[in-house]
């Protein structure tokens, strides 16, 4: 068995882990804007109010879906 085989999965994951770390600190951010940006304006604290609960179930969710418009303004 050569040294180049035994190597080889150990040094793809740790070649891969770096990658994974980046992909996850650049999403999570992604996903705060997404959920602020599917939400209502609201006077409170934090300044918005949430479109969708998943705590209320899948028929909730889905009716919050469907209200969602995809026009870009209201004019």
């Amino acid at each position: 068995m050569s040294a180049r085989r035994t190597f080889a999965a150990p040094a793809r994951i740790a070649a891969i882990a770096p990658y994974l770390w980046m992909v996850l600190f650049f999403l999570v951010p992604f996903g705060f804007v997404l959920k602020i940006s599917l939400s209502q304006t609201a006077i409170a604290q934090p300044p918005y109010l949430p479109v969708f609960d998943l705590g209320q179930g899948f028929a909730a969710t889905k009716a919050a879906f469907a209200e969602l418009s995809l026009a870009t303004s209201s004019y």
